[in-house]
């Protein structure tokens, strides 16, 4: 979950911010917690976050377990039961997509330099409208990271799910290189969030 991370920057800046107004008059200690203030806006708020793993983890073994499936068959990835940060929605990003596109699905800035190419996927985690975690899949893994499953996403750019809709269908895929597929749960149709035009397009 992103709010550990920002709180600790928020404490670190804060606690240089204190110490740095001790070199100055009693006057100037308002203007010390400010300068550490400053400090939390440009690094806590300054990029995005290193993946939290354990997260990745969990959804990864949920998608992988239809691999063991015989070919055709499918099974129902329930994230309301995988993902066990605070979260309420949950936006799909699987073709191609940049940062300002991710800002306007989801509501709210998107700290990172992110692009989702038509072979990666990636899953934001919203909590009272704010970032609450993100996982994302990319290509085949030439990266070699240890939390990988490779898959295809059918979902609308920045398709909507909350916790009671967000169970998803894995199949396993008949034609190889996506061995996997994903889809909205059947008979779904696509929710965005008000406002967002996902055909408009992005400079």
């Amino acid at each position: 979950m992103l709010l550990p991370h920002v709180l600790s920057y928020c404490l670190l800046a804060l606690v240089f911010g204190t110490v740095a107004s001790f070199h100055f008059s009693p006057r100037r200690v308002g203007q010390g917690m400010a300068t550490g203030c400053g400090l939390f806006l440009l690094t806590g708020c300054g990029g995005l976050p290193p993946e939290n793993q354990r997260l990745k983890q969990q959804v990864v073994q949920a998608i992988r377990a239809v691999e063991d499936r015989p070919v055709g068959d499918s099974i129902t990835v329930d994230m309301a039961r995988i993902v066990d940060i605070p979260w309420d929605t949950l936006y799909m990003f699987t073709s191609t997509t940049g940062p300002e596109r991710i800002t306007r699905a989801i509501g709210t800035p998107w700290p990172g330099d992110t692009y989702v190419d038509d072979d990666d996927n990636l899953l934001v985690f919203m909590y009272q409208g704010r970032l609450a975690d993100y996982v994302e899949f990319l290509g085949w893994n030439f990266q070699k990271e240890p939390n990988f499953v490779k898959f295809k996403g059918y979902f609308k750019g920045g398709e909507l799910f909350t916790p009671a809709t967000a169970k998803f269908r894995a199949i396993r895929n008949r034609v190889p290189p996506h061995i996997i597929d994903l889809h909205a749960p059947r008979g779904s149709k696509p929710i965005l969030r008000p406002g967002y035009d996902p055909k408009k397009l992005d400079f």
